[in-house]
């Protein structure tokens, strides 16, 4: 009995001192949390494919409709990526040829959410650096800490924008907007020790305080018959290796905001809308039935209709945000989901 309880209490002392080294190992590392995700932006050329690819790619957009889920829209597609070099976020680096699509009956509400796939993928740090948590600029203006993780491979930094954001706060029909004050934004990012490639970020903002007519701090364009304004969004992206290098895998990003009518200023509404793309291994081929199908900003809802059951006989990606029955169940009310999808005669 003796020898057996000073088994477990030798057992006991090592694992406590083996956790502790650990934790050392994370919390007094040789860098700062600052200086690892400084070191991760230095090597984004190196780390990340820098030359032009294509990759297939699966699609699904939802929305919600003051809390009712109101649309779905899937698309399976190839995507080319490293079009150009440029710095404005923007400018379309991206096109997208789409190869089957199937979406449900338009929202009733006579409001196009203008943030499209290209906008979506423009949120990238990684490929859009300029006014990210990887600019130098915006560093200076977050605090940087180590999660609690004992991987000796990987170090996971939190940090945080108190003041601001790097997501879009107010949009019009005009253009894209951050005003300082208005949001905050906290995040994680997934460093590798030794190379600095980032597998994974997460990203979250929320507003400080609800919209105001009256503020001037908000843009308000004349022109545009509705104008929204951000609540909350979630970004989550995951990167891979692939032949010596990383690319975009996985992308899921959530927005929520609330809608005006320009002018009066009518509240019209709460929306959140969702994306989650799904991005096949680079390769240097593209489809020869997709090669001169390929636009920079695609228009989904006015392609012709050519729905075939067949074509999505096949297991699809798993929903990220929502539960996919929750979803099929409330856009069922009316109509299965099958007779939604036809197209019109």
């Amino acid at each position: 009995m003796t020898k057996q309880i000073i088994s477990l209490q030798t057992i006991l002392f090592f694992t406590l001192i083996w956790s502790s080294i650990g934790y050392a190992s994370v919390q007094f590392d040789e860098k700062s949390p600052k200086q690892y995700v400084e070191a991760a932006a230095r090597h984004l050329k190196s780390n990340f494919i820098q030359d032009k690819y294509s990759s297939t790619a699966f699609l699904r957009l939802y929305k919600q409709m003051n809390g009712e889920f109101r649309q779905l829209t899937e698309v399976q597609s190839a995507i080319l990526f490293n079009l150009e070099e440029t710095p404005r976020r923007y400018s379309g680096k991206q096109a997208i040829a789409v190869k089957n699509v199937r979406t449900t009956s338009p929202d009733a509400l006579p409001y196009y959410q203008n943030f499209g796939f290209g906008s979506a993928l423009a949120l990238d740090p990684v490929s859009y650096p300029q006014g990210s948590i990887l600019d130098p600029k915006v560093m200076r203006y977050a605090e940087f800490e180590f999660e609690p993780d004992f991987s000796y491979d990987y170090v996971v930094v939190r940090y945080s924008i108190p003041e601001f954001s790097t997501e879009i706060h107010w949009v019009d029909f005009e253009g894209f907007y951050t005003k300082s004050g208005l949001t905050k934004e906290t995040g994680l990012i997934t460093i590798h020790r030794e190379t600095y490639v980032i597998t994974k970020i997460e990203k979250e903002v929320t507003a400080k305080q609800p919209y105001s007519p009256k503020d001037k701090r908000y843009i308000v364009s004349k022109k545009s018959p509705y104008a929204e304004e951000l609540v909350a969004s979630k970004l989550v992206l995951e990167y891979s290796e692939f032949l010596g290098t990383h690319f975009l895998r996985k992308l899921y990003y959530k927005r929520e905001i609330n809608l005006y009518k320009a002018g009066n200023y009518t509240h019209l509404g709460n929306y959140t809308f969702f994306r989650e793309y799904h991005f096949g291994a680079p390769s240097k081929v593209v489809d020869p039935d997709l090669k001169d199908q390929f636009v920079v900003r695609p228009s989904i809802s006015k392609r012709p209709c050519h729905y075939d059951p067949a074509k999505w006989r096949l297991k699809l990606p798993e929903y990220y945000f929502e539960r996919e029955k929750d979803v099929h169940f409330a856009l069922e009310r009316f109509q299965p989901l099958e007779e939604q999808f036809k197209c019109p005669e």
